[in-house]
């Protein structure tokens, strides 16, 4: 047992070297401390629960923990504007190789976007080294986030109340998506914890 684990079952956060092994006996304490949930550290499967406001997917079973984030991973590289974009373009080079396997092809398809996994892991991992380094990107990156979310709440609000001009549920919505994307980036504490957590079981997050 390493002591950033063992700094994790008891929530002892100073001097933390390995992120992932301090997580990973936060979710082993959590869960030993509720032993008839079906998340015990002393069974195989896993539950999903939502303390403190943020998501929490106990269970050690590191491919269990992998699939369940990935739709947070997928979701949440709309959080980050570079990486989004680069992504994008690598997907849309990859898209050229596919008739490269052949008409018959299936599964074999698949293998086109491997480069672009791999642009996206380079592309997060600087995306989270410059952000913790340097806060005028961070500030020009929370901007671009409210930007995502003030288009999400402009789109759900033409789509709410129809009609394609803009009108004033339009605008309502658009400020809606900025208010509240401003208090989930800076408010949600629980959030942030899981997100960052998720990223360093995947490598995203440099430790150091």
């Amino acid at each position: 047992m390493s002591d950033d684990f063992q700094k994790g079952t008891l929530n002892d956060s100073s001097n933390v070297s390995n992120h992932s092994e301090f997580y990973r006996g936060q979710e082993y304490q959590r869960a030993a401390n509720e032993p008839r949930t079906y998340g015990s550290p002393h069974g195989t499967g896993g539950v999903v629960s939502f303390p403190g406001g943020g998501i929490t997917i106990t269970g050690e079973h590191w491919i269990l923990q992998g699939i369940a984030s990935i739709p947070f991973i997928i979701v949440g590289t709309a959080l980050y504007p570079v990486t989004a974009v680069v992504t994008v373009v690598a997907g849309l080079l990859c898209n050229r190789l596919v008739p490269l396997f052949g008409a018959g092809a299936t599964w074999q398809r698949f293998l086109a976007y491997i480069p672009m996994l791999v642009v996206f892991w380079i592309s997060m991992r600087w995306d989270q080294r410059f952000g913790q380094r340097n806060a005028a990107y961070r500030r020009v990156r929370h901007t671009a986030r409210l930007a995502v979310f003030a288009l999400l709440g402009y789109w759900l609000a033409g789509k709410a109340f129809g009609g394609s001009s803009v009108t004033l549920p339009r605008i309502g919505g658009l400020v809606a998506g900025v208010a509240l994307g401003h208090w989930f980036l800076m408010r949600g504490e629980g959030w942030r914890e899981f997100w960052h957590r998720t990223l360093t079981n995947f490598r995203l997050r440099p430790t150091h």
